[in-house]
């Protein structure tokens, strides 16, 4: 195994002749007499493994392993060191050094050594690059930049590998499935089934026969044997989504479940044994429901191991650009631009129904787009009730009274700013029809001649 070997020591004499040792033995060396030439050359290329002496002039052994661990703390150092300075060296470099030599050291150990740290280098390199690429996946999955989805990407890379229930909570809309998928992705169980499922879509009469399996005659209807969804997702992940809905009987079959890993196929006693991941999510009140007796508290307590709230789009609306941008492209990879107008109007918007809606208005905006580019008109939201709930926030009668008039005039200058001059949707901003706004166009002098 040969690897890129730097070696820092003053004494030319040593510095040459281990240097020609591990050439022999293939490795590329390259020699610095101080530790401050290497430390400047870190800046421009790295090496896999660090070898330097602990008693130089200048920067010591001590200060320079300090230094290359803050710039590149998955490179191995080992430290080599005169026979008397031995317990200091260990002392003082013992957290960060990966190894000690004495001097005078033999060919066969330095060698040794060499190559069990660049063994450690390269494992080191393959788990960084591994940890880069499930960032990256994590970044498209759950989009945006804010502080809120940044918690989100922390806590579902932190779960990802471990078997941990998770509990996904949050508004119908704010991606409580996308982020069991992502779950899902960057965990080792990524090339095994994931399986979603519906809570509030099945009937009460079949919720154990869909979850749990069925044998054939079990009930009328049962013309053949179903796996159900647990076994379906062996080995891979289900999600229970809106797991608030599950009667209450299926909801004690459930908490066997994920207690024993065994499922009960209706019709049957025999228990088959299941390695299934189990995230569930819900944009109701567990806790609530537990206090009206709708929902079993030993259940909400299993299942509730690792949470994670999803946060709605007006609580993240510095995401909103990022995210347009994301799921247009999803639909079309020449995906069209949005004008600053339109832009304004998402951002404006306090989005209800939050991606989901989202993701919708802009579907219909790009079919209507032309030239590349959506337009305000394009952007078909609730402005009218949207406008009238902002207009009771931020309207105050002053003491000193107002223009009636004057506040009218802004308030249209403002509107047809906002949509580029566009008149049908500046009366929809305001909540009146676009006659009525002409009428008051004309009537205050705001129209061109």
């Amino acid at each position: 195994m040969s690897g890129k070997i730097w070696f820092i020591e003053d004494d030319n004499n040593l510095r040459h002749i281990l240097s020609a040792v591990m050439r022999d033995e293939g490795h590329e060396v390259r020699e610095f007499p101080y530790a401050e030439n290497a430390l400047k050359a870190l800046q421009e290329e790295l090496p896999e493994v660090i070898l330097t002496d602990f008693q130089m002039p200048g920067m010591n052994g001590v200060e320079f392993l300090r230094e290359v661990k803050n710039i590149v703390p998955q490179v191995p150092v080992i430290i080599l060191t005169a026979y008397g300075s031995v317990e200091l060296a260990v002392e003082s470099m013992k957290p960060d050094a990966y190894d000690f030599l004495t001097k005078p050291v033999s060919n066969d150990h330095l060698l040794i050594v060499i190559r069990n740290a660049l063994e450690l280098s390269r494992a080191n390199a393959q788990l960084n690059q591994q940890s880069e690429s499930r960032k990256e996946l994590l970044s498209s999955i759950i989009v945006g930049d804010s502080k809120q989805i940044l918690k989100v990407r922390e806590l579902v890379s932190r779960i990802a590998e471990q078997n941990t229930t998770v509990l996904l909570s949050g508004e119908t809309g704010t991606g409580k499935e996308v982020a069991a998928r992502a779950i899902h992705s960057i965990s080792s169980r990524s090339s095994k089934p994931f399986i979603a499922v519906n809570c509030s879509a099945i009937p009460e009469n079949l919720v154990e026969s869909e979850l749990f399996g069925h044998k054939k005659g079990a009930f009328t209807g049962a013309v053949s044997d179903r796996k159900g969804f647990f076994l379906s997702a062996d080995c891979g992940t289900i999600f229970l989504d809106e797991i608030g809905d599950l009667p209450l009987n299926a909801q004690a079959k459930l908490l066997r479940v994920l207690e024993e890993q065994v499922v009960t196929p209706v019709g049957t006693s025999t228990e088959i044994k299941i390695d299934a991941r189990v995230i569930t999510a819900t944009n109701r009140n567990l806790e609530e429901m537990i206090k009206n007796k709708t929902f079993r508290e030993d259940l909400f307590y299993r299942i509730n191991v690792f949470p994670i709230h999803l946060p709605s789009l007006r609580e993240r609306k510095d995401d909103i650009s990022i995210l347009a941008t994301h799921l247009m492209k999803q639909k079309n990879s020449d995906s069209p631009e949005i004008s600053n107008a339109a832009m304004q109007l998402l951002l404006d918007y306090d989005w209800p129904g939050n991606v989901r809606e989202l993701d919708n208005v802009l579907e219909r905006a790009m079919v209507f787009a032309e030239d590349g580019i959506i337009l305000s008109e394009h952007i078909e939201i609730n402005v009218r009730h949207e406008s009238a709930a902002i207009g009771k926030a931020f309207i105050e009668l002053p003491d000193t009274g107002v223009s009636l008039e004057e506040l009218e005039i802004e308030l249209i200058r403002q509107a047809l700013k906002r949509t580029e001059g566009n008149q049908t949707h500046a009366a929809r901003l305001l909540g009146i029809t676009r006659s009525a706004l002409l009428y008051r166009m004309e009537k205050h002098g705001l129209i061109e001649k």
